[in-house]
């Protein structure tokens, strides 16, 4: 969970709701009309001239990890998917995230670099609910080290720097195949 998302739920935790500010940087899984859920963030909070009356701001939402398609939402709706997704992370805890596969990947990029999660390249993977997101490649390296060695293969990347560290384990799992 990040840090925003994180004291999102803490101020859900003591009654009240975070403040329109304090949601900026947040992302969270948004449906689209055709049932596709995407990786939304939220990027700007929208002035009003009644802002005092929070369920009349707005959010403008930057939608996918590649593209520039924004949307808007109300303060209120924000509220209501966050808290909701937060509501499902407590209720089950153990719940395991998985993918269905690797996309595609970008990079290499650098910690100056926007599109920088804390490695030097990014897979985007499909999740099981269907959502797309883009996902350090130290992250989802560390957790299904086949998947992605087998990828790295794919892609004539296992001599490149920052995916060497699969390529022992796609010969081991060559040998036991």
């Amino acid at each position: 969970m990040s840090a925003p998302l994180a004291d999102a739920l803490t101020e859900k935790r003591n009654g009240k709701r975070a403040e329109a500010a304090e949601l900026l940087g947040i992302s969270f899984l948004k449906e689209l009309e055709d049932g596709q859920k995407v990786h939304a963030k939220i990027v700007i909070k929208i002035h009003d001239l009644d802002t005092v009356n929070q369920s009349r701001i707005k959010m403008l939402l930057q939608l996918g990890d590649e593209s520039q398609i924004e949307t808007i939402m109300s303060y209120t709706d924000v509220c209501n998917m966050v808290e909701s997704q937060i509501d499902e992370e407590i209720n089950d805890p153990t719940k395991q995230w998985t993918y269905k596969g690797i996309i595609r990947h970008e990079g290499p990029t650098n910690p100056s670099d926007p599109m920088y999660k804390g490695s030097k390249y990014n897979l985007k993977v499909q999740w099981e609910d269907g959502s797309v997101t883009y996902e350090p490649l130290g992250i989802i390296g560390k957790d299904d080290l086949i998947s992605c060695a087998q990828y790295a293969h794919e892609q004539n990347l296992l001599n490149v720097d920052g995916w060497k560290f699969l390529k022992w384990h796609y010969k081991s799992h060559k040998k036991v195949a």
